[in-house]
């Protein structure tokens, strides 16, 4: 039964893992030491706090159930705030990815693109659009009359 529960959570992390790490590479195209980076930043800074919550979130009376465990120590804790945290975090996280998706999708954010350097001069610029046919020209150009 035991060597199962591994095999399951081998199975499940590998997917996981391989899918988070595609996501990323394809959604940070130009930075993809930051977005790993950011990987390791979150497993390391969201472990921390699950094992800070399990340690941490001692029973009261009025907690005491089905969600208090006790510990080797003798001590019991409250897992029910981990448990919500769990959820929480899972709800952040689609919400997330479906808005990096649409972001994705539309052409977001890049540092690539939000760096913009003009090296055209102003007459190049005149000489195309007086080539441009006579209604292009007054379509290319915006009206600044609001």
């Amino acid at each position: 039964m035991l060597i199962a529960v591994y095999c399951f959570q081998g199975i499940g992390r590998s997917s996981f893992e391989g899918a988070l790490k595609g996501t990323f590479a394809d959604f940070f195209t130009s930075e993809k030491e930051g977005a790993f980076a950011n990987i390791i930043l979150q497993n390391g800074a969201f472990t921390s706090l699950g094992y800070y919550l399990a340690y941490n979130t001692p029973c009261s009376s009025s907690t005491h159930g089905s969600f208090c465990i006790q510990f080797k120590g003798g001590d019991q804790h409250n897992l029910l705030v981990l448990e919500l945290t769990v959820v929480l975090s899972a709800a952040i996280a689609i919400l997330g990815y479906w808005r990096a998706s649409v972001l994705h999708r539309l052409g977001g954010w890049n540092r690539d693109s939000l760096i913009t350097v003009d090296d055209t001069d102003d007459d190049d610029w005149l000489e195309e659009m007086s080539s441009l046919p006579s209604d292009l020209q007054h379509s290319a150009v915006p009206a600044l009359d609001g």
